[in-house]
């Protein structure tokens, strides 16, 4: 077993329930009511390498706008996070990944192309997919992404993570 971050010590108290929803998986369908600046993507990426690290062979997938935006917003704080509580991710600079001796895999992904938001389509044992950035993809895009990461969900009972303008198309 391996030993829990203390997401209420190390986060403000909006983060940590971010964290304590995620983890457990208590919901499919999560959706983040913060305002800019609030700490959502930090309790995000906290939620997404305890979930990895604490469940074996499963992947997570952390998508923002832009290659420049994850690695900012989610990849480097991961890393961070990695090193300095000791958390045994290995990342991965040139894939934007962070692997667990678990099996368990998180992807960082841009998604600013089509091609990109085709890529979240098919990822094995997806237990966590985070949209971050909801408003800044215009609707047809964002129901592209939906589209292509809701079947992969389904077999682990996955949570899709999102701000509120995302619309669920389809949630068993």
């Amino acid at each position: 077993q391996v030993r829990a971050l203390d997401a209420r010590r190390l986060c403000h108290p909006k983060q940590a329930s971010l964290v304590e929803t995620l983890v457990p998986r208590r919901a499919r369908s999560v959706v983040a009511l913060c305002g800019r600046q609030s700490g959502k993507s930090h309790g995000a990426v906290m939620g997404a390498l305890e979930l990895a690290r604490q469940n074996a062979d499963v992947a997570v997938l952390y998508v923002t706008s832009t290659d420049a935006s994850v690695r900012k917003m989610a990849f480097e704080p991961a890393q961070r996070m990695n090193r300095d509580h000791a958390l045994g991710g290995e990342p991965n600079l040139a894939d934007r990944t962070m692997r667990f001796p678990n099996g368990s895999v998180i992807y960082f992904i841009g998604a600013d192309s089509d091609r990109k938001i085709e890529r979240l389509r098919g990822t094995p044992n997806l237990a966590l997919c985070i949209i971050d950035e909801c408003g800044l993809y215009v609707s047809e895009k964002l129901s592209k992404m939906v589209e292509a990461v809701t079947p992969g969900l389904r077999p682990l009972a996955g949570a899709l993570v999102h701000d509120p303008k995302l619309i669920i198309l389809d949630e068993p």
